[in-house]
């Protein structure tokens, strides 16, 4: 069927007397190209640099709050058994 419908902001107007027999459907719309703004979409994700940047700065941070004697040793033990030990052991 090929109505024609208004435009009251970006909703779609049908004719009196026509409704949709479902809420959700797909329709398919022809819109004249002079009828279109379009603008670029905002680039939101960081570049992967500046991602790595923050975690330096985050991890410089923590350095700084464990204090210089604090090393990092791997211990090879999962999280489940750390916490299986420390529940033992308290």
């Amino acid at each position: 069927m090929r109505i024609e419908v208004t435009t009251e902001g970006n909703r779609l107007i049908l004719p009196k007397g026509l409704r949709l027999r479902s809420a959700q459907r797909k329709l398919t719309v022809e819109i004249p190209d002079d009828a279109i703004e379009t603008s670029e979409p905002a680039n939101t994700a960081e570049p992967a640099c500046a991602a790595s940047s923050r975690v330096s700065e985050l991890l410089s941070d923590l350095h700084g709050i464990l204090g210089e004697g604090y090393r990092y040793v791997p211990s090879g033990t999962t999280d489940r058994e750390l916490l299986a030990e420390a529940l033992v052991l308290g």
